[in-house]
């Protein structure tokens, strides 16, 4: 079966570099593992729909799958939706931040474990596809600063979850306020970080909430490799699954 999946793949790329033609190969042994329907589209996005760095992209998120499945001794679907793989590759493929493409990994591995449920899978995976960069490292913060302060149930937090604009600053790496105002709201239009109270007369920000929402807790804890966040926490942090 690999042989005959080497060759296959070799015929269709044209690829001739063995070490690409490997991990081109591998992961799509995973694809076809988890999602026996998804081989053909898969092959058809990265040879023809992809750039090449796009393409390595994709490859590199199905073999992290594959390692995060295996490091933790998951018991594999056959029968993934092949649309949600489709989704995660390509969107994931399309993110230039490395920390990003591993949270896509992380939720590919999620969603081929026995138990997922797909609809909520792509909701999850809507979600990610719909913060950039700026907005990446914003609910990234918000989320760790939740783990670090800890909550009681119904996500009620132990201490204050707000900083200031100089912290947002830094957390963003954006000097703009307005600009970072924007990305701010764009996470709550998203339901995934609480409203910043706009100050009257049309003045900047000066303290930001960095509360984040139920919603965004359990997809900062499925992109980590987990299907739900606890109920309580008391200051520790969500164990990595990488």
């Amino acid at each position: 079966s690999w042989a005959k999946l080497v060759g296959a793949v070799a015929n269709i790329t044209g690829e001739t570099d063995r070490v690409r033609l490997f991990r081109i190969s591998k992961a799509l042994a995973f694809v076809v593992q988890v999602s026996p329907q998804a081989e053909a589209d898969v092959l058809l996005i990265i040879t023809n729909r992809m750039s090449l760095e796009q393409a390595g992209r994709a490859i590199e998120i199905a073999l992290a799958a594959e390692e995060i499945a295996a490091k933790h001794q998951a018991k594999l679907r056959h029968n993934v939706p092949e649309k949600l793989v489709l989704r995660i590759l390509e969107d994931g493929s399309k993110v230039d931040e490395e920390q990003t493409r591993r949270m896509w990994a992380e939720l590919l591995a999620v969603s081929c474990c026995e138990g997922a449920v797909d609809a909520v899978n792509l909701n999850y995976a809507a979600l990610l596809s719909k913060i950039d960069a700026v907005q990446m490292r914003i609910f990234d913060a918000a989320c760790r600063l939740a783990m670090r302060v800890g909550w009681e149930e119904e996500f009620k937090f132990h201490e204050d979850m707000n900083c200031s604009a100089e912290e947002i600053k830094k957390i963003s790496h954006i000097q703009n306020l307005m600009g970072i105002e924007r990305d701010l709201n764009h996470l709550f239009e998203l339901g995934l970080l609480e409203q910043t109270e706009r100050p009257v007369l049309c003045e900047q920000v000066e303290r930001v909430n960095m509360a984040p929402t139920a919603l965004a807790l359990k997809l900062y804890a499925r992109c980590k490799g987990q299907p739900e966040p606890p109920q309580k926490l008391q200051g520790a942090k969500l164990q990595r699954a990488s």
